[in-house]
């Protein structure tokens, strides 16, 4: 398998970088602002603000889904349980 260069990106880190243009053969490197990798988010400033708002929310999506499932099975067994005692008598 071959190496692709295209698929290559610069991320110029610190306060004082030149931002200077690096090359692999003859393909100029595009520089980012922030990369994901591996789940993680890295920016040029290298702060963590944004990975954590990532995290927060994928958090709260899971909190959402499990809160929706309790409150549904919760209904259903109440039914069951009315529905049993209805038949009963």
């Amino acid at each position: 398998m071959l190496f692709s260069y295209g698929k290559c990106k610069c991320l110029h880190t610190g306060h004082g970088n030149e931002d200077a243009k690096y090359t692999l053969g003859d393909t100029v490197l595009n520089t980012t602002l922030k990369e994901n990798d591996l789940g993680l988010t890295i920016s040029a400033d290298m702060k963590v603000s944004e990975q954590s708002g990532i995290a927060a929310a994928k958090g709260n999506q899971i909190i959402v889904l499990i809160r929706r499932n309790i409150v549904y099975l919760f209904i259903i067994q109440t039914v069951i349980n009315c529905m049993s005692t209805r038949i009963s008598k």
